[in-house]
């Protein structure tokens, strides 16, 4: 343990002076590397994308040796990307290659038990479990916001966006010069002398046109900081101020989100107020962001809703979530099913779920038709905070899991990197961690207290004028840095993995938590430490006691309170009565089909042998285990989201394989497993089958109508 206070105590105006520096990404406090050996010497960490040499640096850019008597060191590694993708909640997903669930971890009744560090919804990692104390206790899987934080199919906006040094032109692609309402416009003002950027931000609204975007900017740039003296002439914003501006300023245009085709609530925002309508789904929800401005993060919230659930209903928690967010400044209430923010917030953004489930190992959840057994859900999505990238999923009454980690060992505890004695770990302390993707790395700490950027602020571009629209996190504060012992510490789907000592060896295997990976670049690996995450928790249960789950050996099975609830039940029986919205829409599609002549004669087909298909899916383990790696429940799940969407097709590829693959495999188990009569029907009707799954809805009621 190394004294810390002398660099803690410098660390504010470094960072202001290092942050001016072209390449510098991230500063904090470690202890000084001389010749690849960590040494004992405190230091104010300095990373940077490429190290350059001093003959190629003016003056300015260089970084000095000491600051304030404090030396630097100085690292070089690319600015950290978050490393997992949105789930986008429930039946939404499009399943990827994960691990089975059947390779492992099943109970004799059936259940399963949930083990962090191998899964969470196809694109990212779950951590470890707190425990909140209350009348009845209640546990929560811990992971990374990101991944539930991207609305679905984004719209294409018209906005072209010109920068010249400290001017913002905003054009557009099309002769009209009205620009599509709900784009996103972030302008980035890299500030020398503060050390960081301000931001300005602006949602467009309907009508809007250049000239309206370049007034908003203006004004909000403004209101962030009483040194900035922006002005707008026309649709072109120049940036200005008292303080040293480095040129040019950055200007991003995001893509309008789309949002949950499948939410029964919607929501309508005009500054400052959210409209809320309509009811919430079976398994709904909304997530709720805004954005400040200046060097503030994203700040945001979620709610998860009952069935039938009235907007006003959802708006009276949702605006409680955000008053209790504790951001300061900011509150809100709510008038009927309006909710209003009070404060200076510049964009809001408020996305309802049709389904805030999470599964683990991915996310495959029941339909109507589908076998109960390859329901992987363990909760519903309960807590978002985006400025520390950390979400809570609450597990359902009676799941089963394990306070440790894959291959690694059981949690005994939190270790604090940064302590309250003023001391911290020093500079190559080991850890590892286990995600979904990269399984277990190892590494060593390379800094505490880090501050810095993340790389982009949106999705790749798809080939549009703008990139997909992202909740904008640009920014992380208080994180720690380790350096992996192999190239890669942690890859795309290892997002909310648990960053923990290494088990000790030779004794019992036990291991304790530092905190939560949510970014990485090649070696580098980023979390947020478990004080942080665990402080949150309390202020968002009102101070209540929150506790790492731990056990006190390996294979410990812990059982969530409360009354089991039968939709968990993993074990053989049949459920054909659809739920909410399903119902209706099942209903629609099977009186259109049935006009058909093909319909009729394929639907007399599928009923005659669903109750047994139904039946080995539930009983037969080689039938689950091909069901499950084929991607059953997701083809389940497509067809559904085909009879809800016009032009929606099922996936071409599940779990990484060819549709059609992965449906021959299903049919060949089928036929393999079940009765005579089945397997014949399959041989007849198999292949007709097959390619009727690659239409869309229309297509396929046209195909039918013309059937023999």
């Amino acid at each position: 343990m190394t004294d810390y206070t002398r660099v803690k105590a410098a660390l504010p105006a470094a960072r202001a002076r290092l942050f001016g520096i072209s390449g510098v990404h991230a500063v904090g406090i470690g202890t000084k590397i001389v010749g690849d050996e960590f040494t004992h010497e405190p230091a104010i960490m300095v990373f940077v994308e490429k190290k350059r040499p001093l003959v190629e640096l003016e003056a300015e850019q260089v970084i000095p040796a000491v600051i304030d008597g404090v030396k630097t060191d100085v690292y070089e590694t690319e600015i950290p990307k978050a490393h997992g993708e949105a789930l986008q909640g429930g039946v939404q997903i499009t399943p990827g290659s994960v691990e089975s669930a059947w390779q492992g971890d099943q109970n004799p009744d059936g259940t399963f038990t949930i083990i962090p560090g191998s899964g969470l919804g196809l694109q990212g990692t779950l951590g470890f479990f707190v425990r909140v104390a209350a009348a009845t206790p209640t546990v929560y899987g811990v992971t990374c916001y990101h991944l539930f934080g991207t609305p679905a199919q984004p719209r294409d906006t018209n906005i072209k966006l010109t920068v010249n040094d400290l001017v913002v032109t905003f054009g557009t692609n099309s002769s009209d010069p009205l620009i599509t309402p709900g784009t996103l416009i972030a302008v980035e003002v890299p500030v020398t002398d503060l050390g960081y950027s301000l931001f300005g931000f602006y949602v467009v609204g309907q009508g809007d046109d250049g000239t309206t975007a370049a007034k908003q900017l203006r004004d909000n740039l403004n209101r962030v900081n009483t040194d900035m003296t922006c002005t707008a002439a026309g649709r072109s914003l120049t940036v200005g101020g008292s303080f040293t501006i480095a040129t040019p300023v950055i200007a991003t245009a995001f893509n309008p989100a789309l949002g949950d085709q499948h939410s029964s609530l919607t929501a309508t925002v005009s500054l400052p107020t959210i409209q809320l309508s309509g009811k919430a789904n079976t398994f709904g929800g909304v997530i709720a962001t805004f954005n400040l401005g200046g060097n503030e993060p994203t700040h945001g919230t979620c709610v998860a809703a009952k069935a039938g659930d009235s907007a006003s209903t959802v708006a009276g928690a949702l605006a409680d979530a955000i008053t209790k967010l504790q951001v300061p400044g900011v509150t809100a209430d709510a008038t009927g099913a309006t909710v209003t923010i009070h404060g200076p917030v510049q964009t809001i953004d408020c996305q309802p779920m049709s389904d805030v489930r999470v599964g683990h190992p991915d996310n495959s959840f029941c339909s109507s038709w589908c076998s109960r057994c390859c329901d992987d859900r363990i909760g519903l999505l309960a807590f978002l905070r985006p400025e520390l990238d950390c979400a809570l999923v609450q597990l359902d009454n009676q799941q089963k899991y394990r306070a440790q980690v894959k291959d690694i060992g059981f949690i005994t505890g939190r270790h604090d990197i940064v302590r309250t004695d003023g001391s911290f770990d020093p500079n190559g302390t080991p850890f590892w961690k286990r995600g979904r993707t990269t399984h277990v790395t190892k590494g060593t700490l390379l800094g505490a207290n880090m501050s810095g950027k993340m790389a982009g602020v949106a999705d790749e571009s798809d080939g549009s004028s703008s990139p997909k629209w992202r909740l904008f996190n640009n920014y992380y504060t208080g994180a720690f840095a380790v350096k992996g012992d192999t190239a890669v510490f942690a890859g795309p789907g290892d997002s909310g993995a648990a960053i923990v000592t290494p088990p000790v060896p030779g004794v019992d295997g036990s291991t304790t938590v530092a905190g939560l990976l949510f970014a990485g670049s090649g070696q580098t690996g980023y979390g947020i430490p478990i004080g942080s995450i665990i402080d949150a928790i309390s202020a968002w249960q009102n101070q209540a006691s929150v506790a790492l789950e731990t056990a006190t050996q390996m294979d410990q099975d812990v059982t969530a309170p409360g009354p089991a609830p039968a939709v968990l039940a993993r074990v053989a029986h049949r459920d054909l009565t659809p739920m909410g919205t399903e119902s209706v829409r099942l209903n629609q599609a099977q009186s259109e089909i049935g006009a058909t002549s093909g319909g009729r004669r394929y639907g007399s087909l599928i009923m005659r042998h669903v109750d047994e298909a139904q039946n080995l899916v539930n009983t037969n383990r080689k039938m689950a285990t091909v069901w499950h790696r084929n991607g059953g429940p997701a083809i389940a799940d497509g067809l559904l989201r085909m009879l809800e969407i016009p032009g929606q097709r099922i996936p071409a590829v599940i779990n990484g394989a060819p549709l059609v693959d992965c449906l021959q495999q299903i049919a060949s188990a089928l036929a393999r497993y079940g009765s005579d009569a089945l397997a014949a029907d399959i041989k007849t009707h198999g292949a007709a089958l097959t390619q009727l799954a690659h239409l869309s809805y229309p297509e396929l009621l046209k195909t039918l109508q013309v059937a023999e």
